[in-house]
């Protein structure tokens, strides 16, 4: 379970004050640290892969914290640092706005090369502390110059393919093709209907779901596709049948249909 820390602006809007973001973020950790010690049956706390899989194995939930989008850290490596001391472990560089050092899928104007000497300088230290680097969210030219830096797998916590739905912030697949090669990494594929159906977003299926899902294993291969669904806030933007997690059991006949197995899916959900 991915708990989105995230800090909503609006692009464009003028200065927000020095540090607000830091602190509405850090506010945010505290509720889902609270959370996960208010209910210990339910939930476990996930600083590593090792508590991510004893959380598996005891029927919890492995919450891990994440921040989407850089904007939070402040132009700041020191509060990278802090964030990753209080339970973040991966953060999306993005959101729905460049941020001064990498751009966004939607960012306007463009940046020049995807990212800055010191977006360069985050993902290396998001390397060196052992934190994700979530690339969902960023512009294509974004993904690449990450890709061409990182000495880690990269992350896409909630993403499509762009071969189905050319939204900016799908996935192509000479990037997925990275992954395969190269990186190593996710892509965890978001089942929000502007993303999944770019004609009709309102008649977006489940079966269409699972087309991104088939294409995605089919470029990058099974071991490098995942599930995020982003629901923290679209549930009425998800197509029938997924707006819940009780209700994802109707996602998995799409999932298993030729050429996948059930096989697959196993290794789609986790074991």
């Amino acid at each position: 379970e991915c708990w989105a820390v995230c800090v909503r602006w609006a692009c464009g809007a003028p200065a927000t004050p020095v540090g607000w973001a830091v602190r509405a973020a850090m506010v945010q950790i505290g509720v889902v640290t609270r959370l996960t010690q208010a209910y210990p049956g339910a939930f476990q706390l996930a600083l590593s892969s090792t508590d991510s899989e004893t959380a598996f194995a005891a029927g919890r939930g492995a919450s891990l914290i994440g921040i989407e989008g850089g904007h939070s850290i402040d132009s700041s490596i020191g509060a990278l640092r802090q964030f990753y001391r209080l339970g973040a472990r991966y953060m999306t560089l993005t959101h729905s706005c460049n941020t001064p050092w990498a751009g966004s899928s939607a960012g306007a104007p463009v940046l020049p090369n995807g990212l800055t000497s010191f977006g360069v300088q985050v993902v290396r230290e998001m390397n060196r502390l052992g934190m994700l680097v979530d690339i969902s969210h960023v512009a294509h030219d974004t993904m690449n110059a990450v890709l061409d830096v990182t000495s880690a797998p990269v992350i896409f916590s909630h993403s499509s393919a762009f071969a189905l739905c050319n939204t900016t912030r799908n996935v192509p697949d000479d990037v997925l093709r990275r992954l395969r090669d190269t990186n190593h990494g996710v892509v965890m594929v978001n089942f929000f209907d502007q993303f999944i159906n770019c004609t009709d977003p309102s008649s977006a299926t489940a079966s269409q779901v699972a087309d991104h899902t088939h294409h995605t294993r089919a470029v990058a291969g099974i071991d490098h596709l995942g599930i995020g669904p982003d629901l923290h806030r679209l549930r009425g933007r998800l197509p029938p049948h997924l707006q819940h997690l009780p209700l994802y059991p109707h996602l998995f006949p799409a999932l298993v249909r030729p050429p996948s197995s059930h096989a697959h899916l196993a290794t789609v959900l986790g074991g």
